[in-house]
Protein backbone atom coordinates (compact mmCIF):
# COMPACT_ATOMS: atom_id res chain seq x y z
CA UNK A 1 0.00 0.00 0.00
CA UNK A 2 2.96 2.33 0.47
CA UNK A 3 3.24 3.01 -3.29
CA UNK A 4 -0.44 3.94 -3.51
CA UNK A 5 -0.04 6.20 -0.48
CA UNK A 6 2.98 7.87 -2.12
CA UNK A 7 0.97 8.51 -5.29
CA UNK A 8 -1.96 9.98 -3.33
CA UNK A 9 0.39 12.22 -1.33
CA UNK A 10 2.05 13.25 -4.62
CA UNK A 11 -1.38 14.17 -6.02
CA UNK A 12 -2.14 16.47 -3.10
CA UNK A 13 1.31 18.09 -3.24
CA UNK A 14 1.11 18.63 -7.02
CA UNK A 15 -2.40 20.06 -6.71
CA UNK A 16 -1.21 22.55 -4.12
CA UNK A 17 1.75 23.50 -6.32
CA UNK A 18 -0.44 23.90 -9.41
CA UNK A 19 -3.90 25.06 -8.22
CA UNK A 20 -6.73 24.94 -10.76
CA UNK A 21 -7.73 28.61 -10.40
CA UNK A 22 -4.28 30.00 -11.18
CA UNK A 23 -3.91 30.75 -14.94
CA UNK A 24 -0.12 31.12 -14.56
CA UNK A 25 0.27 27.38 -13.94
CA UNK A 26 -2.56 26.13 -16.13
CA UNK A 27 -0.26 24.07 -18.39
CA UNK A 28 1.36 22.42 -15.35
CA UNK A 29 -2.06 21.16 -14.20
CA UNK A 30 -1.31 18.12 -16.34
CA UNK A 31 0.95 16.77 -13.56
CA UNK A 32 -1.68 16.34 -10.82
CA UNK A 33 -4.25 15.27 -13.44
CA UNK A 34 -2.00 12.49 -14.77
CA UNK A 35 -1.18 11.45 -11.20
CA UNK A 36 -4.90 11.25 -10.41
CA UNK A 37 -5.58 9.20 -13.56
CA UNK A 38 -2.82 6.71 -12.67
CA UNK A 39 -4.24 6.32 -9.15
CA UNK A 40 -7.78 5.81 -10.48
CA UNK A 41 -6.77 3.21 -13.05
CA UNK A 42 -4.73 1.28 -10.49
CA UNK A 43 -7.58 1.36 -7.95
CA UNK A 44 -10.05 0.13 -10.57
CA UNK A 45 -7.76 -2.75 -11.52
CA UNK A 46 -7.31 -3.62 -7.85
CA UNK A 47 -11.10 -3.55 -7.33
CA UNK A 48 -11.64 -5.93 -10.25
CA UNK A 49 -8.95 -8.24 -8.87
CA UNK A 50 -10.56 -8.25 -5.40
CA UNK A 51 -14.19 -8.18 -6.53
CA UNK A 52 -15.04 -11.36 -4.59
CA UNK A 53 -13.72 -9.88 -1.34
CA UNK A 54 -15.51 -6.58 -1.96
CA UNK A 55 -18.80 -8.36 -2.66
CA UNK A 56 -18.74 -9.91 0.82
CA UNK A 57 -19.57 -6.54 2.38
CA UNK A 58 -23.14 -5.25 2.14
CA UNK A 59 -21.94 -1.67 2.32
CA UNK A 60 -19.31 -2.11 -0.40
CA UNK A 61 -21.64 -4.23 -2.53
CA UNK A 62 -24.13 -1.35 -2.74
CA UNK A 63 -21.57 0.80 -4.56
CA UNK A 64 -20.55 -1.77 -7.19
CA UNK A 65 -23.55 -1.06 -9.50
CA UNK A 66 -22.92 2.70 -9.21
CA UNK A 67 -19.30 2.58 -10.36
CA UNK A 68 -20.30 0.00 -13.00
CA UNK A 69 -22.95 2.21 -14.55
CA UNK A 70 -20.48 5.10 -14.61
CA UNK A 71 -18.00 2.89 -16.46
CA UNK A 72 -20.63 1.70 -18.96
CA UNK A 73 -21.65 5.26 -19.74
CA UNK A 74 -18.17 6.07 -20.97
CA UNK A 75 -19.53 4.65 -24.24
CA UNK A 76 -22.75 6.70 -24.17
CA UNK A 77 -22.81 9.02 -25.92
CA UNK A 78 -19.65 8.37 -27.95
CA UNK A 79 -20.33 11.44 -30.09
CA UNK A 80 -21.52 14.92 -29.14
CA UNK A 81 -24.01 17.06 -30.98
CA UNK A 82 -21.31 18.24 -33.40
CA UNK A 83 -20.39 14.66 -34.31
CA UNK A 84 -17.07 14.75 -32.41
CA UNK A 85 -15.85 11.61 -30.67
CA UNK A 86 -16.00 12.22 -26.89
CA UNK A 87 -14.92 8.75 -25.75
CA UNK A 88 -11.67 10.03 -24.23
CA UNK A 89 -13.45 12.94 -22.51
CA UNK A 90 -16.06 10.57 -21.06
CA UNK A 91 -13.29 8.32 -19.75
CA UNK A 92 -11.57 11.22 -17.98
CA UNK A 93 -14.92 12.34 -16.55
CA UNK A 94 -15.51 8.83 -15.20
CA UNK A 95 -12.11 8.73 -13.49
CA UNK A 96 -12.69 12.16 -11.95
CA UNK A 97 -16.30 11.67 -10.83
CA UNK A 98 -16.04 8.11 -9.47
CA UNK A 99 -12.54 8.09 -7.97
CA UNK A 100 -13.84 7.80 -4.40
CA UNK A 101 -15.58 4.45 -4.91
CA UNK A 102 -12.57 2.34 -6.02
CA UNK A 103 -10.55 4.11 -3.30
CA UNK A 104 -13.20 2.98 -0.80
CA UNK A 105 -12.91 -0.58 -2.13
CA UNK A 106 -9.11 -0.39 -1.88
CA UNK A 107 -9.12 0.72 1.77
CA UNK A 108 -11.59 -2.05 2.61
CA UNK A 109 -9.54 -4.80 0.94
CA UNK A 110 -6.26 -3.55 2.41
CA UNK A 111 -7.77 -3.52 5.89
CA UNK A 112 -8.76 -7.16 5.34
CA UNK A 113 -5.25 -8.15 4.27
CA UNK A 114 -2.96 -6.11 6.55
CA UNK A 115 -4.81 -3.88 9.01
CA UNK A 116 -1.78 -2.63 10.93
CA UNK A 117 0.09 -1.47 7.83
CA UNK A 118 -3.09 -0.01 6.36
CA UNK A 119 -3.74 2.07 9.49
CA UNK A 120 -0.26 3.61 9.27
CA UNK A 121 -0.82 4.62 5.66
CA UNK A 122 -4.31 5.94 6.41
CA UNK A 123 -2.81 8.30 8.97
CA UNK A 124 -0.40 9.67 6.36
CA UNK A 125 -3.15 10.09 3.76
CA UNK A 126 -5.52 11.79 6.20
CA UNK A 127 -2.80 14.19 7.35
CA UNK A 128 -2.25 15.33 3.75
CA UNK A 129 -6.00 15.54 3.16
CA UNK A 130 -6.24 17.97 6.07
CA UNK A 131 -3.24 19.98 4.82
CA UNK A 132 -4.79 20.16 1.35
CA UNK A 133 -8.20 21.18 2.72
CA UNK A 134 -6.86 24.08 4.80
CA UNK A 135 -4.41 25.10 2.08
CA UNK A 136 -7.33 25.36 -0.38
CA UNK A 137 -9.19 27.62 2.07
CA UNK A 138 -6.11 29.80 2.61
CA UNK A 139 -5.38 30.05 -1.12
CA UNK A 140 -8.96 31.03 -2.02
CA UNK A 141 -8.91 33.60 0.77
CA UNK A 142 -5.76 35.21 -0.64
CA UNK A 143 -7.36 35.44 -4.10
CA UNK A 144 -10.46 37.02 -2.56
CA UNK A 145 -8.43 39.65 -0.72
CA UNK A 146 -6.59 40.52 -3.95
CA UNK A 147 -9.80 40.85 -5.96
CA UNK A 148 -11.83 42.54 -3.18
CA UNK A 149 -15.12 41.05 -4.43
CA UNK A 150 -18.13 42.94 -3.06
CA UNK A 151 -20.44 39.89 -3.16
CA UNK A 152 -18.68 38.22 -0.25
CA UNK A 153 -16.15 35.43 0.20
CA UNK A 154 -16.97 32.07 -1.38
CA UNK A 155 -14.33 29.32 -1.39
CA UNK A 156 -14.60 26.01 -3.21
CA UNK A 157 -12.78 24.43 -0.25
CA UNK A 158 -16.04 23.99 1.66
CA UNK A 159 -16.80 20.40 0.76
CA UNK A 160 -13.10 19.46 0.85
CA UNK A 161 -13.21 20.48 4.51
CA UNK A 162 -16.58 18.97 5.37
CA UNK A 163 -15.64 15.61 3.85
CA UNK A 164 -12.83 15.36 6.44
CA UNK A 165 -15.26 15.58 9.38
CA UNK A 166 -16.29 11.88 9.63
CA UNK A 167 -12.67 10.72 9.87
CA UNK A 168 -12.12 12.93 12.95
CA UNK A 169 -14.54 10.74 14.92
CA UNK A 170 -12.19 7.76 14.53
CA UNK A 171 -9.35 9.56 16.32
CA UNK A 172 -8.78 8.04 19.76
CA UNK A 173 -7.38 11.07 21.58
CA UNK A 174 -10.43 12.99 22.81
CA UNK A 175 -8.92 16.48 22.89
CA UNK A 176 -7.39 16.17 19.41
CA UNK A 177 -10.68 14.82 18.09
CA UNK A 178 -12.68 17.69 19.57
CA UNK A 179 -10.32 20.49 18.52
CA UNK A 180 -10.01 19.16 14.99
CA UNK A 181 -13.76 18.70 14.65
CA UNK A 182 -14.51 22.25 15.87
CA UNK A 183 -11.78 23.69 13.63
CA UNK A 184 -13.21 21.94 10.58
CA UNK A 185 -16.75 23.14 11.40
CA UNK A 186 -15.54 26.74 11.81
CA UNK A 187 -13.58 26.49 8.55
CA UNK A 188 -16.68 25.22 6.73
CA UNK A 189 -18.63 28.24 7.96
CA UNK A 190 -15.75 30.62 7.26
CA UNK A 191 -15.34 29.45 3.64
CA UNK A 192 -18.60 31.15 2.64
CA UNK A 193 -19.94 28.06 0.87
CA UNK A 194 -23.39 27.92 2.42
CA UNK A 195 -24.12 24.31 1.50
CA UNK A 196 -20.86 23.19 3.14
CA UNK A 197 -21.63 25.27 6.22
CA UNK A 198 -25.06 23.62 6.43
CA UNK A 199 -23.53 20.14 6.11
CA UNK A 200 -21.08 20.89 8.94
CA UNK A 201 -23.72 22.41 11.22
CA UNK A 202 -26.12 19.47 10.95
CA UNK A 203 -23.40 17.15 12.26
CA UNK A 204 -23.11 19.04 15.56
CA UNK A 205 -26.25 17.60 17.23
CA UNK A 206 -25.16 14.13 16.11
CA UNK A 207 -21.70 14.04 17.63
CA UNK A 208 -21.06 16.97 19.99
CA UNK A 209 -22.21 15.07 23.07
CA UNK A 210 -19.89 12.20 22.17
CA UNK A 211 -16.97 14.61 21.62
CA UNK A 212 -17.24 16.31 25.01
CA UNK A 213 -18.17 13.24 27.06
CA UNK A 214 -14.57 12.33 27.90
CA UNK A 215 -13.20 15.87 28.19
CA UNK A 216 -12.04 16.93 31.67
CA UNK A 217 -13.37 20.18 33.21
CA UNK A 218 -9.98 21.90 32.83
CA UNK A 219 -9.89 20.96 29.15
CA UNK A 220 -13.39 22.40 28.71
CA UNK A 221 -12.26 25.70 30.27
CA UNK A 222 -9.19 25.87 28.02
CA UNK A 223 -11.35 25.10 24.99
CA UNK A 224 -13.87 27.81 25.96
CA UNK A 225 -11.10 30.41 26.33
CA UNK A 226 -9.58 29.43 22.98
CA UNK A 227 -12.99 29.68 21.34
CA UNK A 228 -13.65 33.15 22.79
CA UNK A 229 -10.22 34.43 21.77
CA UNK A 230 -9.92 32.82 18.34
CA UNK A 231 -13.06 30.97 17.32
CA UNK A 232 -15.68 33.63 18.12
CA UNK A 233 -14.13 36.38 15.91
CA UNK A 234 -13.90 33.91 13.04
CA UNK A 235 -17.49 32.82 13.59
CA UNK A 236 -18.80 36.41 13.67
CA UNK A 237 -16.93 37.30 10.47
CA UNK A 238 -18.23 34.12 8.84
CA UNK A 239 -21.86 34.86 9.75
CA UNK A 240 -21.52 38.40 8.40
CA UNK A 241 -20.11 37.01 5.14
CA UNK A 242 -23.02 34.57 4.80
CA UNK A 243 -25.50 37.42 5.39
CA UNK A 244 -23.84 39.44 2.60
CA UNK A 245 -24.11 36.49 0.21
CA UNK A 246 -27.80 36.03 1.06
CA UNK A 247 -28.42 39.74 0.49
CA UNK A 248 -26.78 39.52 -2.94
CA UNK A 249 -29.03 36.59 -3.84
CA UNK A 250 -32.12 38.46 -2.65
CA UNK A 251 -31.17 41.55 -4.68
CA UNK A 252 -30.84 39.39 -7.80
CA UNK A 253 -34.01 37.37 -7.07
CA UNK A 254 -31.94 34.18 -6.94
CA UNK A 255 -32.02 30.99 -4.88
CA UNK A 256 -28.58 29.68 -3.87
CA UNK A 257 -26.60 31.78 -6.38
CA UNK A 258 -28.86 30.81 -9.25
CA UNK A 259 -29.38 27.18 -8.25
CA UNK A 260 -33.17 27.43 -8.42
CA UNK A 261 -33.09 28.41 -12.10
CA UNK A 262 -30.60 25.67 -12.95
CA UNK A 263 -32.70 23.06 -11.14
CA UNK A 264 -35.88 24.00 -12.95
CA UNK A 265 -34.20 24.01 -16.37
CA UNK A 266 -32.65 20.55 -15.86
CA UNK A 267 -35.89 19.21 -14.34
CA UNK A 268 -37.86 20.33 -17.39
CA UNK A 269 -35.15 18.89 -19.64
CA UNK A 270 -35.60 15.48 -18.03
CA UNK A 271 -39.35 15.16 -18.54
CA UNK A 272 -39.42 16.80 -21.96
CA UNK A 273 -37.08 14.09 -23.29
CA UNK A 274 -38.07 10.95 -25.23
CA UNK A 275 -39.06 7.94 -23.09
CA UNK A 276 -35.81 6.03 -23.67
CA UNK A 277 -33.80 9.03 -22.42
CA UNK A 278 -36.02 9.34 -19.35
CA UNK A 279 -35.29 5.68 -18.56
CA UNK A 280 -31.63 5.43 -19.62
CA UNK A 281 -30.53 9.07 -19.47
CA UNK A 282 -28.71 11.36 -21.87
CA UNK A 283 -25.14 10.23 -21.15
CA UNK A 284 -21.99 11.46 -19.44
CA UNK A 285 -21.41 15.23 -19.03
CA UNK A 286 -24.71 16.09 -20.72
CA UNK A 287 -25.91 18.30 -17.85
CA UNK A 288 -22.88 20.54 -18.38
CA UNK A 289 -23.63 20.71 -22.12
CA UNK A 290 -27.30 21.50 -21.44
CA UNK A 291 -26.49 24.39 -19.08
CA UNK A 292 -23.66 25.65 -21.28
CA UNK A 293 -26.04 25.91 -24.24
CA UNK A 294 -28.57 27.87 -22.15
CA UNK A 295 -26.39 29.96 -19.82
CA UNK A 296 -22.88 29.72 -21.27
CA UNK A 297 -21.65 27.93 -18.12
CA UNK A 298 -20.11 24.44 -18.37
CA UNK A 299 -21.29 23.34 -14.92
CA UNK A 300 -23.47 20.76 -13.20
CA UNK A 301 -26.87 21.80 -11.84
CA UNK A 302 -25.67 21.89 -8.19
CA UNK A 303 -28.04 19.05 -7.38
CA UNK A 304 -26.73 15.50 -7.59
CA UNK A 305 -30.19 13.94 -7.76
CA UNK A 306 -31.08 15.97 -10.86
CA UNK A 307 -27.65 15.42 -12.41
CA UNK A 308 -27.89 11.64 -12.09
CA UNK A 309 -31.51 11.56 -13.24
CA UNK A 310 -30.63 13.56 -16.36
CA UNK A 311 -27.36 11.78 -17.21
CA UNK A 312 -28.20 8.19 -16.19
CA UNK A 313 -32.01 8.15 -16.29
CA UNK A 314 -34.41 6.50 -13.87
CA UNK A 315 -32.27 3.35 -13.76
CA UNK A 316 -29.12 5.22 -12.82
CA UNK A 317 -31.01 7.39 -10.33
CA UNK A 318 -32.37 4.30 -8.56
CA UNK A 319 -28.87 2.74 -8.35
CA UNK A 320 -27.47 6.00 -6.99
CA UNK A 321 -30.27 6.42 -4.44
CA UNK A 322 -29.85 2.82 -3.26
CA UNK A 323 -26.12 3.27 -2.67
CA UNK A 324 -26.65 6.41 -0.54
CA UNK A 325 -29.60 5.09 1.46
CA UNK A 326 -27.49 2.04 2.33
CA UNK A 327 -25.39 4.27 4.60
CA UNK A 328 -28.52 4.99 6.64
CA UNK A 329 -29.85 1.43 6.63
CA UNK A 330 -26.58 -0.27 7.59
CA UNK A 331 -25.91 1.93 10.62
CA UNK A 332 -28.97 0.38 12.29
CA UNK A 333 -27.31 -3.05 12.13
CA UNK A 334 -24.29 -2.21 14.26
CA UNK A 335 -24.19 -3.47 17.83
CA UNK A 336 -24.26 -1.01 20.73
CA UNK A 337 -20.53 -1.40 21.30
CA UNK A 338 -20.00 -0.08 17.76
CA UNK A 339 -21.90 3.14 18.50
CA UNK A 340 -19.12 5.33 17.13
CA UNK A 341 -19.34 3.54 13.79
CA UNK A 342 -23.12 3.96 13.78
CA UNK A 343 -22.56 7.65 14.42
CA UNK A 344 -19.98 7.87 11.63
CA UNK A 345 -22.34 6.19 9.16
CA UNK A 346 -25.14 8.57 10.12
CA UNK A 347 -22.87 11.58 9.65
CA UNK A 348 -21.60 10.23 6.33
CA UNK A 349 -25.20 9.87 5.20
CA UNK A 350 -26.22 13.36 6.38
CA UNK A 351 -23.20 15.10 4.85
CA UNK A 352 -23.63 13.36 1.53
CA UNK A 353 -27.37 14.07 1.57
CA UNK A 354 -26.71 17.81 1.98
CA UNK A 355 -23.82 17.73 -0.49
CA UNK A 356 -25.89 15.91 -3.09
CA UNK A 357 -28.91 18.17 -2.67
CA UNK A 358 -27.03 21.48 -2.78
CA UNK A 359 -23.84 20.83 -4.74
CA UNK A 360 -23.11 17.62 -6.67
CA UNK A 361 -23.30 13.93 -5.86
CA UNK A 362 -20.09 12.59 -7.37
CA UNK A 363 -17.70 10.42 -5.39
CA UNK A 364 -14.79 12.50 -6.68
CA UNK A 365 -11.40 13.38 -5.24
CA UNK A 366 -12.99 15.70 -2.65
CA UNK A 367 -14.78 12.73 -1.06
CA UNK A 368 -11.66 10.61 -0.52
CA UNK A 369 -11.69 11.19 3.29
CA UNK A 370 -15.32 10.03 3.41
CA UNK A 371 -14.55 7.05 1.18
CA UNK A 372 -11.62 6.11 3.42
CA UNK A 373 -13.80 6.36 6.53
CA UNK A 374 -16.45 4.18 4.90
CA UNK A 375 -13.88 1.56 3.92
CA UNK A 376 -12.72 1.35 7.54
CA UNK A 377 -16.27 1.07 8.86
CA UNK A 378 -17.16 -1.66 6.36
CA UNK A 379 -14.13 -3.64 7.53
CA UNK A 380 -15.10 -3.21 11.19
CA UNK A 381 -18.67 -4.17 10.44
CA UNK A 382 -17.42 -7.44 9.00
CA UNK A 383 -14.92 -8.23 11.76
CA UNK A 384 -17.00 -6.84 14.68
CA UNK A 385 -13.90 -5.47 16.36
CA UNK A 386 -13.23 -2.07 17.87
CA UNK A 387 -10.88 0.33 16.14
CA UNK A 388 -9.53 3.76 16.94
CA UNK A 389 -7.69 5.76 14.34
CA UNK A 390 -4.85 6.55 16.73
CA UNK A 391 -4.53 3.25 18.54
CA UNK A 392 -1.30 2.17 16.84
Amino acid sequence: MKYTTALIVAYYVLTMLFPSNNPLVETQRIYPQVCMAIICIYLLCDAIKNRALISESKIMRAFIPLVTIGFIYILYPMYNQNGQNVLFSNGITFLKDFMGIPFMFYIYTQMQKDEENCIRNIKIIFAFQLIYAFYSLWYDRQLFLLKAVAEGFDSNSGFILVCCIPMTLLIKQSKLKMYLYITLCLACIYCGQRSAALAALVTIPLCFKKLISSIKPIDAIVFLLCFILFGLPVLLESINNLIIRNQVDAANNQIGSGRGEFWMYVWNGIWNSPLHEIIFGHGSSTVQLLLEKKYGLHILSHNGWLDYLYMYGLIGFFIYFKSIITLFIEQRLFFDKHSKYKKCLTILFVIFLVKCSTSHGNWDVFTLPMAMCLGIIAHKFKTHTEYDFDEN
